[in-house]
Parts: C-alpha cells; structure tokens; sequence
C-alpha cells in the first residue's frame, strides 16, 4: 500500500458548508499529522495553489510539478462562460418545466458538439436549495435528484462554461 502525503478534495463548490465542516472535521480527525487541500479549481490561482500544495508536500515526485499558465490560460479562451436565470411556475409541480429546460439544453449543446468544462444547475424553492452538476452529455443522472421534487415555483440558475467545436 503506498503511503499517502496529502490528500486533495477538489469541486468543494458542490458542498454546502456544513459539510465542507464536516470533511474538515474527520479529516482532522482520521488523518492526524496528514496534509489536505479543499478546493474548487476554477481559476487560475485555484490550480496554481494545488500545484503549489504538491510541491509542498515532501511528495513521492521526483521533479517539480509547476504550473503552466500560459497553456492553461490558452485553454481558457477557448471556453465560454455562460449563466441563465429562469423562473418557473406551475400550478402544481415544476419538476417536469426544470427537466424540459436541463434537456433542452443539454440537447442543444450535444447537436453543437460542445465540450463541457463544467454545467452546475441551482434550483431554489421558497424552502429548499439544490445543486445539480452535470459532467457528461450522455448521461443522465441529474434526472435522479429530482425525484420527489415537489414544488409550484422555482428559480433555476444555470451556470456553465462550454467549448463550441
């Protein structure tokens, strides 16, 4: 078994903050005298920091793991920021309007050829936040988080960066 020098836990963002104290408690807890990292690489300085973090950690690499920018932020450009706010109602549940609109545009972006950096939906209710993060455009398992959602209205935030072939 190779013994482990830190342990990073990236896509933090996806986690409510208790139970980013949660993560931070059983670490403390299970991994005495052990490095980690909690964090969500979304820029520039995210990313150097983890690499930053590696060189730090007395690691097993042989050589030094820097961080180049200039290929990083080349890749950036490619990609674009987009973000959409939708209100839905309905007299009696909105799930079926939320999963038209997630299909729809997931439908769009496969017929584009788009590459998917990232797509992070938020669904608010008056009562209740939901996150749903979508990796792959084949795939879909975000449909299963919203079984059992009941709710007459709600605001849909949508928050991507895609890459148009």
């Amino acid at each position: 078994m190779i013994e482990s020098y830190g342990l990073i836990i990236n896509k933090i963002d996806l986690l409510s903050s208790v139970d980013i104290d949660e993560l931070k408690s059983g670490f403390n807890n299970y991994l005495t005298g052990k490095k980690y990292l909690l964090q969500s690489a979304l820029s520039i300085d995210d990313i150097e920091t983890t690499y930053n973090f590696i060189n730090r950690s007395g690691s097993m690499f042989n050589e030094d793991l820097s961080f180049d920018s200039d290929l990083h932020h080349k890749a950036l450009d490619r990609l674009k920021w987009n973000e959409e706010v939708h209100i839905l109602e309905d007299k009696n549940n909105v799930r079926n309007d939320i999963e038209k609109l997630i299909s729809k545009m997931l439908s769009h972006l496969k017929k584009e050829q788009s590459t998917i950096a990232h797509i992070k939906i938020l669904i608010e209710t008056g009562d209740k936040t939901m996150k749903l993060s979508i990796t792959s455009l084949d795939l879909d398992n975000w449909r299963k988080a919203l079984y059992g959602f009941n709710s007459k209205k709600a605001k849909i935030t949508i928050n991507s960066r895609t890459q148009s072939l």
